[in-house]
């Protein structure tokens, strides 16, 4: 007895050391969250022996964040795991002075978290970020003043407590880092476009209300560019965004943006019909159409409702209400498309439908469409006074006094709509500007993923943001029907009762059966 319990404890052991020197990891998760995909290990393999990763942790992280490391040190063994070329070191800053000099050039900060140990509760500096860095041709020695000499480029992950987009963040880095060209990215202005937001300081600008500008130059250099005479040659920009243009194009700027795109450029164009005043929306006038018309498509002068329909918070004195609001239709329908693979929902906030006439030699993909039950609210005119021209009347999109609306089934609207020309860039077209401003791009992460992907397809192709879009959704639990609680309830309290009993009798029976037997065979 005591020699088979020591083989099997010798045997234990030799299978745990030879399970030590192997990192397996099954991931059970609906998007493959912790598993590196096929398309990153390809990006990975094919990168630089001259990229360096430091991710910087320190070792007195307090317990409460144990779970965070551990997640941390799984994606980094997986990222070691991919045959990459690139070297991984973890550094603990606080033990490494010459970490200590490369990480303030970083300007990498330290996180302030809370202790809890020995019945005392005290706040603690760590380190927990990630550096991705790209070592110069040549061999320089360490210099403390000027810690970073011996790299080219530098990009830092200041944030490891979340890795929900940890792949798609290093694989962005490195490839922006080993490509050749730089990839600018250009928002257009001189139309009353929206702008970005100052980083600090105070903004009292309502157009400027992009907030993303910072997640976007993570990757791109990102710009703002006027046409004028003295810039007519765009070709120098990888993709253009026309975010929201309120007056129109004069005849040489069209020409321009033609120019640019039958070079090779790519335009994004999100068209507002309308100007948002509180509770009304007035109708533009310019000639954004007369522009579109070159790829068949014409922005209609109205706005969708949706029965498919996110909610509004609006306030009333002191009180918040939240309703549903049909002008913000939410689409979760979506076809099979890279660029809206893996996105749940996009919320188009005053969007206006568009209409199509496809044309020969171009390829249309209707990205982003409406369901099938609608309708449009279309800005009417009005002669006021006779004598006098008609005036244009505004929509009302109060949402107070919109009153219950009957969808009947009917045909879905183009929204979104990615047009290519063999030999030319591509151009998107969408309906409103409003989705990633201030107010959806930050409470709506999708709408602004959905944004993202569109300029990493223009920019690098399908393979980059084929990575981004992994999220952890919520399930919530399905709604009951009376019908349903009662078959619940009631097989609670009868049915699982009664197996039981069943079960039990069934027993009883058995053994009863056998004592029965075990007698007859002895009296016998």
């Amino acid at each position: 007895m005591f020699f088979r319990l020591f083989i099997a404890t010798g045997v234990f052991f030799l299978v745990q050391v030879f399970a030590a020197s192997f990192y397996s990891v099954v991931d059970m998760t609906e998007n493959q969250l912790y598993t590196f995909s096929p398309v990153t290990e390809k990006i990975l393999q094919s990168g630089s022996e001259d990229i360096v990763i430091h991710a910087y942790i320190s070792k007195h992280i307090p317990s409460q964040y144990a779970q965070n490391v551990k997640r941390l040190e799984d994606m980094l063994r997986v990222l070691q795991s991919t045959g990459s070329k690139f070297s991984l070191e973890i550094i603990d800053p606080d033990e490494n002075e010459e970490a200590k000099k490369i990480i303030e050039a970083l300007g990498i900060q330290a996180f302030s978290l809370q202790s809890l140990s020995k019945n005392k509760t005290e706040v603690v500096n760590v380190y927990f970020s990630l550096a991705v860095l790209h070592k110069r041709d040549s061999e320089v020695e360490f210099n403390p003043k000027k810690p970073l000499s011996q790299y080219k480029n530098t990009a830092i992950i200041q944030n490891l407590f979340d890795i929900s987009q940890f792949e798609y963040d290093i694989v962005s880095l490195m490839t922006k880092m080993t490509q050749k060209e730089e990839m600018v990215i250009g928002f257009l202005t001189g139309h009353e476009e929206h702008r970005f937001a100052l980083s600090g300081g105070v903004n009292n600008d309502p157009r400027a209300d992009y907030h993303f500008k910072q997640d976007l130059s993570q990757f791109y250099r990102v710009i703002q560019i006027e046409i004028s005479e003295n810039n007519q040659d765009l070709s120098w920009l990888k993709t253009l965004v026309i975010a929201g243009a309120q007056t129109s194009f004069s005849d040489n700027e069209k020409e321009v943006l033609y120019s640019y795109v039958e070079n090779g450029g790519n335009l994004i164009v999100l068209d507002d019909r309308f100007s948002i005043n509180n509770t009304r929306a007035d109708l533009y006038d310019h000639n954004r159409n007369d522009f579109l018309s070159r790829w068949g498509i014409k922005v209609l002068p109205s706005l969708l409702l949706d029965k498919s329909q996110a909610s509004v918070s609006f306030r009333r004195g002191f009180s918040v209400f939240q309703k549903p609001y049909p002008f913000f239709p939410l689409l979760s329908d979506f076809s099979d498309f890279a660029i809206t693979k893996n996105l749940k929902q996009i919320i188009l906030p005053w969007v206006s439908p568009l209409e199509v006439q496809e044309k020969t030699g171009m390829t249309y993909n209707y990205i982003l469409k409406s369901s099938a039950f609608t309708l449009q609210q279309v800005s009417e005119q009005k002669v006021l006074e006779e004598g006098e021209d008609a005036v244009q009347l505004p929509v009302s999109i109060d949402p107070d006094t919109i009153p219950l609306i009957d969808f009947q089934q009917g045909d879905s609207y183009p929204l979104g709509v990615l047009v290519e020309k063999e030999g030319e860039g591509k151009v998107f077209v969408l309906g409103t500007s409003h989705f990633i401003n201030a107010s959806f791009g930050n409470n709506a992460s999708s709408n602004k993923t959905f944004f993202f992907n569109l300029v990493d397809s223009f920019s690098f192709g399908n393979d980059l943001f084929s990575i981004r879009t992994k999220f952890i959704h919520q399930r919530s639990l399905k709604e009951l029907s009376s019908q349903e609680k009662n078959v619940l309830m009631f097989g609670n309290i009868i049915i699982v009762p009664g197996v039981i009993m069943i079960f039990g009798c069934g027993v009883w029976f058995f053994r009863r059966r056998k004592k029965w037997l075990h007698f007859t065979v002895h009296s016998k």
